[in-house]
């Protein structure tokens, strides 16, 4: 079952569906396999065969297929297509509608009286989902509930404050965390992910930081005296930071990536334009053009 913070399930084929905007189309084997486990030129025929030429097909990571069509005609003719054949292969599916939920917020200082259950009945028309985020003690391991609320709007646009029953709670943009691989140490991937080497988190040895016997401390990502996970850590400081960029920004993951002075410069062209060139201005009006397409 895909998560709902990605996105919420759209009707099953057959149904029927509001609106007339294109979405893309989740493509699900109806039997024990996954759509990757058949070639992906069957797949490519039969797609074809079906609503003819399409935008994009790309794999999720449950086995799932993912279609952009390019018409309303034709995301309608997947929806209402029950088996993928090119004459020779038939293979069962069942499609979905992927719909984004919107913009994601949180609200601080939320009584841990108050329910999950209770806030989604107060704002029903204004988020589709909420949830309450937990805080680790460092003693124990052990995971609580925080007083930090996450809400998933319906709409892309944020509400300055929300109310729960005569409480008034600011609404501020949710930025997401720092990804550390726990395989390379690095940031912005998981391990399941990671295609490099297995460093130690601790000592930046080739092997698993759960077999570490060094008695010495050195990050793996800035040679620091510190673990990889220490948020003191300037590699750390400044992927937060990065997603801090993409989030209010509106950029993509790679943009804020590139090198501080890049980055510097793309900050003052967001909020100080007057103090960069004519012609850096001009440049950064070109990469956030690509962006957008």
């Amino acid at each position: 079952m895909e998560s709902v913070l990605e996105y919420q399930r759209g009707p099953i084929a057959g149904e029927s569906f509001p609106g007339v905007e294109v979405h893309p189309v989740v493509l699900q084997c109806s039997i024990d396999k996954t759509l990757k486990s058949f070639s992906p030129i069957v797949i490519e025929r039969c797609l074809k065969k079906s609503i003819g030429d399409y935008d994009a097909c790309l794999p999720r990571q449950n086995g799932n297929l993912r279609v952009k069509c390019k018409s309303l005609q034709q995301m309608k003719t997947l929806l209402n297509t029950s088996t993928l054949s090119n004459g020779t292969v038939s293979i069962p599916i069942l499609s979905s509608l992927l719909q984004p939920i919107g913009a994601k917020a949180v609200i601080y200082n939320v009584p841990l009286e108050i329910t999950v259950q209770a806030i989604q009945e107060c704002m029903q028309s204004l988020v589709k989902f909420v949830k309450r985020l937990k805080l680790r003690r460092d003693t124990t391991n052990e995971y609580f509930d925080s007083q930090t609320v996450s809400l998933y709007f319906t709409s892309s646009q944020l509400s300055e404050a929300v109310k729960i029953g005569y409480l008034n709670f600011r609404v501020r943009e949710f930025i997401s965390k720092s990804k550390r691989c726990y395989k390379c140490s690095r940031f912005g991937h998981v391990a399941k992910n990671s295609r490099g080497k297995e460093k130690c988190s601790k000592c930046s040895g080739e092997h698993s930081s759960q077999h570490c016997t060094s008695a010495t401390t050195q990050c793996p990502n800035c040679n620091g005296e510190h673990t990889a996970g220490d948020r003191q850590c300037p590699k750390f400081r400044r992927e937060s930071e990065v997603l801090k960029i993409k989030t209010t920004s509106k950029m993509s993951y790679s943009m804020p990536r590139l090198s501080d002075h890049t980055v510097n410069r793309r900050l003052l062209s967001i909020h100080k334009p007057h103090l960069l060139t004519a012609q850096e201005n001009f440049h950064h009006c070109l990469l956030y053009q690509r962006e957008a397409l």
